[in-house]
């Protein structure tokens, strides 16, 4: 709860990774530590949260955890993005 709550309010938090994905952004997702999200010049991109994970390497495990509940269900690699933002 506490990591959560500095996040919102945009505090970096030691070695938490964001995933996020930014609708104007070619990637699939953003990963990335908080400050990193939360620098001047990310500032005005409209990124959503879709996941948080202690250090990289979970960030990464992370994704490759969705993506593959992604595809179990269907779906096709290059909806993934469209399918988060709906």
């Amino acid at each position: 709860e506490k990591i959560l709550a500095s996040i919102k309010r945009k505090e970096n938090v030691f070695n938490v990774y964001l995933i996020c994905v930014d609708k104007q952004s070619k990637n699939i997702v953003d990963i990335m530590p908080t400050y990193e999200a939360f620098a001047e010049r990310n500032s005005e991109k409209e990124m959503t949260l879709i996941g948080v994970a202690y250090g990289r390497r979970g960030a990464y495990e992370l994704f490759k955890r969705m993506v593959e509940d992604h595809l179990k269900k269907g779906h096709k690699m290059i909806e993934f993005k469209d399918r988060i933002l709906q």
